[in-house]
């Protein structure tokens, strides 16, 4: 048993030392100084602001990929004056970053290792704990943009590529379902919050518009972050804000994002034209800040070109309908004195619960007349409902 145990000891040991070898690790820092500003500058990387640095504060990013690696550090976004720095990473290295205010000026040095060890090792000089950070794997091949794409930060895929994940602003947009249902299309989200603190995100239907291969124009009709929803049924046009590369505040949501945790988020458009096959291009703007009325807002905005509309998933069942997740199946129809009762079976094949919400049910018969549902019962409930039917499947 003694040996086993030391030969599994060996192993586990050596795996991690190939692991760790294979990736480098970056250090940012900036000590408590008296001669310090005391203003917080922006880390940057490649146009995405990958952390707020304020003094007192020390990071590491852990990368995969090595190369060059441009980062840049500013007070905002509008001041021109920046302080540049290149780090070439080779697999396996440590690099050390010192971020520095001279009189009010943001500077970023990279110094040697000896030097870089030495200062953080220095607990007086810090506010905390060493906080993780998470840059951009692939290297930059060019040089960075002195800010987000656009005036308020842009995505930027190419036209005619559909990209399903995209990041902007340090936010993760990644559509993990698309069901189109009908004249519907649901767009499921995960949103991650790549920065290390907390923040709010903004969003509203008027400020997602797509348009279709027919020439049709649509607006989100519902839309949710975690289970914070609205909708927007009235929207007829572009509003000038967006126009101009911003938010336009309407039935407004917001919800607060924790770092590094994918939420859920979810968009609903509907009365999508029968023959289209795709959203040819398609803008959302969002706002990122505090809660509060106080504090600088930021907006932003995601391009899609060529997203699909895919139809419904095809059965081999004729009395069942598959939609994404979702499955209604006809069971059959029992007669009795004055009416006839039909029963429906649904089915949720996810793994979290579904809301049905059912306006109204008409049947046509084969002489052509129409019958509208005079109730609905779930389960093995007697008890009709009236009006506008909910149902919940886990």
């Amino acid at each position: 048993m003694s040996k086993m145990h030391i030969l599994l000891t060996a192993i586990l040991i050596s795996i991690s030392h190939i692991v760790s070898g294979q990736c480098a690790e970056i250090y940012f820092y900036r000590m408590n100084s008296l001669l310090d500003s005391g203003e917080p500058y922006l880390l940057i990387q490649d146009g995405v602001q990958i952390a707020t640095v304020r003094m007192g504060d020390r990071y590491k990013a852990t990368v995969c990929s090595p190369g060059d690696y441009e980062l840049i550090i500013k007070e905002n976004w509008e001041i021109l004056v920046q302080a540049k720095e290149n780090i070439h990473v080779q697999a396996g290295g440590e690099y050390y970053v010192k971020i520095t205010s001279v009189i009010g000026v943001p500077s970023m040095t990279q110094v040697d290792a000896g030097k870089g060890k030495s200062d953080l090792s220095k607990g007086g000089k810090y506010k905390g704990a060493m906080q993780p950070i998470q840059l951009q794997n692939a290297p930059v091949t060019a040089s960075s943009s002195s800010g987000p794409t656009g005036t308020n930060g842009t995505s930027s895929p190419q036209a005619g590529t559909f990209q399903k994940t995209q990041t902007v602003q340090n936010f993760k947009f990644d559509i993990v379902n698309m069901v189109r249902a009908g004249d519907m299309l649901e767009l499921d989200y995960k949103i991650t919050n790549l920065q290390s603190d907390d923040r709010t995100l903004w969003m509203a239907g008027i400020n997602m518009h797509f348009f279709d291969d027919l020439g049709n124009l649509y607006f989100a009709n519902e839309y949710c972050i975690l289970n914070n929803c609205d909708d927007q049924y009235y929207a007829t046009s572009i509003p000038t804000e967006n126009t101009q590369g911003k938010y336009a505040s309407s039935n407004t949501i917001h919800s607060s994002l924790p770092s590094q945790i994918p939420i859920n988020a979810k968009i609903i458009f509907r009365g999508i034209k029968k023959d289209a096959t795709k959203f040819l291009r398609g803008e959302m703007f969002f706002r990122v800040g505090p809660w509060s009325g106080y504090g600088e807002k930021t907006d932003f905005q995601i391009i899609y070109y060529d997203l699909p509309l895919t139809n419904d998933a095809a059965s081999s069942n004729p009395n069942e309908k598959v939609v994404g997740n979702q499955s209604y199946q006809l069971l059959g129809v029992q007669n009795n004195d004055n009416y006839q009762v039909i029963k429906f079976n649904f089915t949720n094949n996810a793994s979290e619960v579904y809301s049905y919400r059912i306006t109204g049910i008409t049947i046509y018969d084969n002489i052509g007349n129409a019958y509208n549902s005079a109730g609905i019962t779930f389960g093995q409930s007697n008890e009709f409902q009236l009006g506008y039917y909910n149902a919940l499947s886990g």
